[in-house]
């Protein structure tokens, strides 16, 4: 306006104290206003998408169906571009999005998946949408795949960036997009994992202002992720959670088309395929309010998400989403180090401390991440959910805090899982049998056994074949009003050993799994009873 009036430019320092101004006047009398990054849903059921060109048209979209509105139009939300941002199309009625896989090479077993996840990424703003993981050999456009369907709901002028190489780029990175794919991912540190993680879920990061010493900055990100990858290598469980996996196929060479001819094919399909998409957020959204899960996975908000499209469509694109999570955990444990050590050293039910764990596996010599005696439960917190969803039983029993006992951890791998209830069974009849063997050991000191003795005749009766005492001063002998007793004792003792044959464990391990040995010595003023010398095998 000042070069419009005088024909000259503003000073530096006066355009420095028309900014001072304005800044004061906005503060002092206005409430701040959130700018959104090209989506913006400020209720459940209406949803804005800037489209980024010139006449700042916006689509909104309900379940009532989607309209484009002018720029100039009263909305309940404001929008912020970056250097970065690139125009959408403007939406065509009635589009297809079967075009789509002319240049997205997935086998059609994933391809509803993908498509829920695009719906996912349209509807998730301000909540967490899994990570899009493309993996593929050489030839397979995963670079060019990764590019188009991101420009579906959020195109930019850098549509794949190389990996970050510290947090603070990684931050940076969603500060100007919604959406962030990185290209040719070929290792996954522990700091990016961690990043990543935080990245879908939402996180924040507090700075010192530019040119000030007590003013601060805040940046704040969550956004639609993605990457590619050969062989990503081992994943971390915490964030292979957060990944919706796409394997693309390889591309013969009588089907692979130049990139001038797929741009052009491209450009073609690009609006209608961006109106179907759009086709089918209205129809999610209108099942969305009826959508009840009761099993919910981790990515909950997107579970839902693939629970209404399934409702509105037909497909079954959530209970997929769920076999491939089961699927994903498998190769966790097949290929984590440490997961690798559970699965083959502990091939039956363990009970134990994080200690005595650490002392039971063999470490690796190359794993510079291999927990230490007191940071042994903080792994198996971490990798839990790997080996739930492999299968394995894993719980953590805290002991009475008033004691000084350390917490134990119970593991119990797939193939031998045995129940708690299965537990409570066979204790209850070795305590059966515990007092069978009191039972006798009070018979034959009745009847002339010694204390040194007594132990051996009752535990041998009880196990259903008395001894011949040769014991001195041993005048005990057997009486027949004991054979119907001998047949129930032999009976209970068959049944202990049927139990823990059928459980494949032994008493032992019974008394390792459940904490306490009925034949332990008694209190003060009661008779000390050993166990059987022959355990029912």
């Amino acid at each position: 306006m000042y070069r419009r009036r005088t024909a000259r430019t503003a000073s530096q320092n006066a355009l420095t104290e028309a900014m001072s101004a304005l800044e004061y006047e906005a503060e002092e009398s206005f409430e701040p206003i959130k700018l959104h990054l090209r989506t913006a849903r400020p209720s459940d059921d209406e949803i804005f998408i800037d489209i980024g060109d010139r006449s700042e048209q916006v689509i909104r979209v309900t379940a009532a169906g989607w309209e484009i509105l002018d720029g100039d139009d009263d909305l309940p939300v404001l929008f912020r571009r970056t250097a970065v941002t690139a125009p959408l199309p403007v939406p065509a009625r009635g589009g297809n999005l079967d075009a789509l896989w002319e240049f997205v090479n997935l086998p059609a077993s994933d391809r509803g998946l993908i498509i829920g996840w695009l719906v996912a990424a349209t509807i998730l703003v301000g909540l967490p949408c899994p990570a899009l993981a493309l993996l593929g050999e050489q030839g397979t456009a995963k670079t060019s795949s990764a590019r188009r369907l991101f420009s579906l709901f959020d195109p930019t002028t850098a549509p794949v960036r190389r990996p970050p190489n510290d947090a603070d780029r990684l931050l940076h990175a969603g500060a100007h997009s919604r959406g962030v794919v990185f290209d040719n991912m070929s290792s996954m540190p522990r700091w990016l994992s961690d990043g990543l993680c935080r990245f879908v879920t939402g996180e924040a990061d507090v700075d010192r202002a530019l040119y000030t010493d007590d003013d601060v900055r805040i940046m704040q990100v969550q956004g639609v992720l993605g990457f590619t990858s050969i062989d990503i290598g081992v994943l971390n469980g915490d964030l292979a959670e957060r990944c919706v996996w796409g394997d693309l196929e390889v591309i013969p060479a009588d089907r692979r088309r130049s990139e001038r001819e797929l741009n052009s094919a491209w450009n073609a399909s690009y609006a209608s395929m961006v109106g179907a998409l759009l086709d089918l957020v209205v129809l999610t959204l209108q099942q969305l309010p009826v959508v009840k899960l009761g099993n919910k996975p981790r990515m909950a908000d997107f579970a839902e998400i693939l629970a209404a499209l399934d409702h509105a469509t037909g497909s079954d694109t959530l209970s997929r989403y769920r076999r491939a999570q089961d699927s994903v955990a498998e190769d966790i444990v097949s290929t984590d180090q440490f997961l690798v050590a559970i699965t083959e050293t502990i091939k039956r039910r363990w009970t134990g401390t994080g200690k005595a764990l650490h002392e039971l596996l063999r470490r690796p010599s190359d794993d510079r991440y291999w927990p230490e005696p007191r940071g042994m439960s903080g792994k198996l917190r971490r990798v839990a959910p790997d080996l739930r969803k492999a299968g394995w039983q894993i719980d953590e029993i805290k002991p009475d805090p008033t004691t000084k006992r350390s917490k134990t951890w119970v593991l119990v791998p797939p193939d031998s899982a045995i129940s708690d209830a299965d537990l409570a069974s066979v204790k209850l009849t070795r305590e059966f049998v515990a007092e069978d063997v009191r039972a006798w050991i009070a018979r034959f000191m009745a009847n002339g056994a010694t204390a040194s003795c007594a132990t051996d005749h009752g535990s041998a009766a009880s196990s259903g074949f008395p001894i011949t005492c040769r014991t001195p001063g041993c005048t005990a002998g057997w009486r027949s009003e004991w054979d119907t007793p001998l047949q129930r004792s032999r009976a209970l003792t068959s049944r202990l050993a049927d139990e823990l044959t059928a459980l494949g464990i032994s008493v032992a391990d019974l008394d390792q799994y459940v904490g306490s040995d009925p034949f332990a010595p008694p209190g003060r003023g009661e008779e000390t009873v050993a166990p059987p010398k022959t355990e029912p095998r």
